[in-house]
Parts: structure tokens; C-alpha cells; sequence
């Protein structure tokens, strides 16, 4: 191993696990020379139900970040899967189905946070629902509008990061479908921008913070909301 005294020491696994974490250090601006990277082959997490569903709808078991990794060919397999499938069956609701959908799991919300302190996008030193001068900071909804605002804002903040590990909706103690609105949104965005997974390189711009002569016009994303 190659020597690493002067360096932090991170472990991680392929996949979802080694996405979230070099999505992670980029958000936080850490120097890539200052970390010592080992990466883990990963089999996939089980769940009561089978595989966890981060693993189920794995992005690859390549390593986005490693100095060194111990695997085999038996960490390299990939389920096949459709990880849009979902977000498809909501979009073939009418508005007034898809309101009525998320009114109804939103509205479980106990606000305890456990979808942002898991979250490894969310890296503000200082949350705006922790700033009591925000006007949001509140623990508990107070309304409807704040229960649909919380998670709202907060996958707009993620959008463009996220790496759709699914841990929001993991330990979510309401069993609230989080991962689905993040999962909208990388959908929109590969279709109006091109396909870009978040963490897969460390050096990518992604395309909300990106321009290219390709990207949509504001009419084009403003047409379909209509």
C-alpha cells in the first residue's frame, strides 16, 4: 500500500456507495490528493424483500474514485433492471392524481430529517431549515404548503448532485417514496440534457451548473410543465 500518513483514509464500495462518496468529497471541495482511496467490491446489500433497492437498480460496480481496490468478478455483476419505470407510472397520472399521490405521502412527514442528515448531497455547513431567520426552521409542519415545501426544496437543492442512492427513502420512518422525486428530476435532466450521473467523474460539471450550445432552450422545459 502505498504510504498514506499524511493523507485521510476513506473506504469505499463500487457503486452506489463509491458514487455517493466522490460526489460527496467534490461537494465539500476536498483535495483528491489529500484522501487515500480504497475501493471494496460490493455484492449488494439484502433487504427484508430481497436486495436493498439501491442495489437493485445498481449504476455499475466500477469505482468512480480508488487508489486501490480489492474485488473479484463476482462483485462485477449488475442486475438488470429499469430504474425509471416508477417514475414513468407517475408521469401517466393526471395532475390531480400526481397532487393527489404526493399530498398523500408527503403528508406522513414527521420532519425528524433523517432524509437530509443521510443524504450525501446535502453538505451546507448550515441547513435553511436549521436558520431561525429563514421563516422554514420550524421541526414540526405547521400546514400543508410546509409539508410539501421541505421535501420540495429539498430536491431541487439536490438536483444535478444527487446520485440516486436511494438512502432518503431507506431511512425514511414513514416509508415515504423520496427517492422518486429525485429520480424525476435526473430523468428530466438526462432527457433535456444529456446523460450524466452525479460522482461518476470527479472532474464533470453537472448540467445545471454546466452550458453547452446542446442544452434546451428555457421554452422547451417551460412547454413541458404545460
Amino acid at each position: 500500500m502505498a504510504n498514506i500518513s499524511r493523507r485521510n483514509f476513506m473506504k469505499v464500495a463500487a457503486g452506489a456507495a463509491g458514487i455517493a462518496c466522490a460526489n460527496f468529497y467534490v461537494s465539500l471541495g476536498v483535495k483528491r490528493e489529500n484522501i487515500y482511496v480504497l475501493g471494496v467490491g460490493c455484492k449488494g446489500m439484502e433487504g427484508k424483500d430481497g436486495l436493498c433497492m439501491k442495489c437493485e437498480f445498481c449504476k455499475g460496480k466500477n469505482f468512480a474514485i480508488s487508489d486501490e481496490v480489492i474485488d473479484d468478478e463476482s462483485c462485477r455483476e449488475v442486475p438488470q433492471s429499469d430504474r425509471f419505470a416508477a417514475v414513468r407510472e407517475l408521469e401517466e397520472k393526471t395532475p390531480e392524481e400526481r397532487y393527489a399521490f404526493w399530498r398523500s405521502e408527503l403528508s406522513k412527514c414527521i420532519r425528524c430529517n433523517a432524509c437530509r442528515n443521510v443524504c450525501p448531497a446535502c453538505t451546507c455547513i448550515k441547513c435553511v431549515f436549521d436558520n431561525p431567520d429563514s421563516g422554514v426552521a420550524a421541526k414540526a409542519n405547521v400546514d400543508t404548503f410546509e409539508e410539501n415545501q421541505f421535501h420540495i426544496i429539498r430536491a431541487f437543492h439536490v438536483a444535478g448532485r444527487c446520485t440516486d442512492c436511494g438512502e432518503c427513502s431507506r431511512v425514511c420512518p414513514q416509508g415515504i417514496p423520496l427517492h422518486l422525486l429525485n429520480r424525476k428530476f435526473i430523468k428530466d435532466m438526462d432527457t433535456l440534457y444529456g446523460d450524466y450521473q452525479a460522482g461518476e467523474d470527479a472532474e464533470a460539471r453537472h448540467p445545471l451548473i454546466n452550458f453547452t450550445k446542446a442544452d434546451a432552450e428555457p421554452s422547451v422545459v417551460l412547454n413541458r410543465g404545460e
